[in-house]
């Protein structure tokens, strides 16, 4: 079994660590420069509460040790976050559940490298599908992911976001 942080260090170019709850403050900065995606959300802001309620939310039927929230760091600057879940759905698969970019380094090819190493480092640790959902009326979102070659799979009206977009990736 590889270490996957050790491995996506190495690939991706950045300090990758798992993030604690003391790390609440930098996630906090990372996504309040993403205000576009917040408005798509009933909270039109970040809130620290939040946040350390996503460190911890499982899907239906995942374990903790499944879960992985993870910091990339360029020196003490943290660049992204991914909250990721291994074996979920399915044994072969990984469900990403948050990738955010720091606003200033989006449009610069940084979020597509990134997700990239993360992809391959799934992929070198046997899983042949990654997947994920985003809000459907949120046009950047749907096109990052198109762009990197993410396929919707389904279309589902949830309370909670409203309309989503279910994709998948074959690794």
């Amino acid at each position: 079994m590889i270490n996957i942080l050790r491995e996506l260090s190495e690939k991706s170019l950045y300090n990758v660590i798992r993030l604690a709850k003391s790390d609440v403050d930098s996630v906090y900065g990372l996504m309040e420069s993403n205000p576009q995606y917040f408005s798509f959300f009933s909270e039109q802001e970040p809130a620290r509460s939040g946040i350390l309620e996503d460190m911890e939310r499982l899907p239906p039927a995942a374990k903790p040790g499944q879960k992985n929230y993870v910091g990339f760091f360029d020196g003490r600057k943290l660049v992204a976050v991914m909250d990721f879940i291994e074996r979920y759905p399915e044994k072969n698969s990984v469900y990403i559940g948050l990738f955010m970019l720091d606003g200033a380094y989006k449009r610069r090819g940084t979020g597509t490298a990134v997700l990239n190493a993360c992809l391959e480092v799934f992929g070198i640790a046997g899983y042949t599908k990654a997947s994920l959902a985003y809000v459907s009326r949120n046009e950047e979102c749907a096109g990052f992911w198109k762009k990197n070659g993410f396929i919707p799979t389904e279309n589902i009206e949830t309370e909670e976001y409203g309309a989503v977009t279910k994709c998948e990736k074959r690794l």
